[in-house]
């Protein structure tokens, strides 16, 4: 996927350190970068609103980790 998207023009960072879920490094394809955070954290808090049983726990188990 990278090599793809290296190919097409549509990397937009090249830090390694950056390479995470909390970064946007490329361009998507049909939609923005802010548009793939927003729905990224839509995601997330919408997996969570339910799951209050996970409150408890710390914050390294309960959060989405790739």
């Amino acid at each position: 996927m990278w090599r793809r998207c290296l190919e097409a023009g549509r990397i937009t960072d090249r830090t390694w350190r950056r390479y995470n879920d909390a970064n946007v490094v490329f361009r998507p394809k049909n939609m923005t970068p802010d548009g793939l955070t927003a729905a990224y954290i839509r995601l997330w808090r919408d997996f969570y609103k339910s799951r209050k049983h996970l409150e408890a726990l710390p914050y390294e188990q309960r959060t989405v980790q790739f």
